[in-house]
């Protein structure tokens, strides 16, 4: 419902949330999954920047929450003009952002997969159909 700055301690601004309750309660009661997503979102919108790196996005996060998170990450990139690089070793992730980039008015999407080839790094990439067919067949993307 809304993030509120209420008081100020020796370590800084106390943000307090209203999540319905009668009154509100201290951010840091909400738990590892909201403090990501915080640090995520101030970062894409207060940063002024024009590429988000994010290590391991799925951290800390409940994997069925991962398309509506996704859904919001586009609209927010695309709202503030931020291209999103995220890494991650979960195919639920990447099935979740697959999702939310097709329900989005363009399939902003891209993932990228590192393999080791005969002893150097070697990068493919799959779009919107490459990924269709990933899923598809079941091949690996992590």
């Amino acid at each position: 419902q809304g993030i509120e700055s209420l008081q100020l301690s020796d370590t800084g601004p106390e943000l307090y949330v209203d999540i319905g309750l009668k009154e509100m309660i201290p951010m840091t009661q909400l738990g590892q999954g909201f403090n990501r997503l915080l640090d995520i979102y101030s970062r894409l919108v207060l940063e002024e920047t024009k590429v988000l790196l994010v290590d391991e996005i799925e951290n800390g996060l409940y994997w069925k929450s991962m398309p509506l998170i996704w859904r919001g990450l586009f609209a927010a990139a695309r709202e503030w003009d931020v291209q999103i690089f995220a890494t991650t070793h979960s195919a639920e992730c990447i099935r979740a952002a697959d999702e939310a980039a097709r329900e989005g008015p363009g399939f902003d999407l891209a993932l990228i997969r590192l393999d080791r080839v005969e002893g150097e790094i070697k990068a493919t990439t799959l779009g919107e159909e490459g990924l269709r067919a990933a899923k598809e067949f079941g091949w690996e993307l992590r």
